[in-house]
């Protein structure tokens, strides 16, 4: 399915929210599948449904800086061995 293709689907009651089904085509193009996290934007009265990125070891580890860095913590008394 091209993502020129328009198609017309209708929202149901999801408890207390709107639902709306992706057609399994769409799905398949943006790599989406059962809880899949997505990011929801209204723009200019549109509301455009993006998925959310899975990010690498690198660029999870590009995002540690000074304020969200944890300290280090021995949580096990050392045995054995390693009493020094």
């Amino acid at each position: 399915m091209s993502s020129d293709n328009k198609i017309e689907k209708q929202t149901k009651r999801w408890g207390n929210s709107i639902g709306l089904r992706i057609p399994k085509e769409m799905a398949t193009e943006l790599n989406l599948e059962e809880e899949s996290a997505v990011y929801l934007q209204v723009k200019d009265g549109k509301l455009i449904i993006e998925p959310k990125k899975d990010l690498s070891l690198e660029e999870m580890v590009d995002l540690i800086n000074e304020d969200n860095r944890q300290d280090l913590i021995d949580l096990v008394e050392p045995v054995g061995r390693e009493l020094f």
